[in-house]
């Protein structure tokens, strides 16, 4: 996508929020998880969110794609940004 690192501040500025994210998260699963059923839960939680994650990168991928070949995005929003952006 060629995209600028000026382009991409939001995941950029969010990653040390992540990093601290991710260690919070571990030690209150380290605290609060007592039994096999709970990382179970753990579990299936991480699982449902990966396949949520995807579906949502997945989505946007597809979008992208029908701007390239010209095709107008099943988003408003998105088709009126790419008129403004051609003027």
């Amino acid at each position: 996508m060629a995209l600028e690192t000026s382009q991409m501040t939001f995941f950029y500025s969010h990653s040390s929020i992540d990093d601290k994210h991710a260690k919070d998260v571990e030690q209150i699963l380290l605290k609060v998880c007592r039994s096999e059923a709970d990382w179970n839960a753990v579990e299936e939680t991480a699982i449902i969110t990966l396949d949520l994650t995807v579906q949502i990168l997945s989505a946007v991928i597809d979008e992208y794609q029908k701007l390239v070949k010209g095709e107008p995005a099943a988003f408003a929003i998105v088709n009126d940004v790419m008129e403004v952006t051609a003027v």
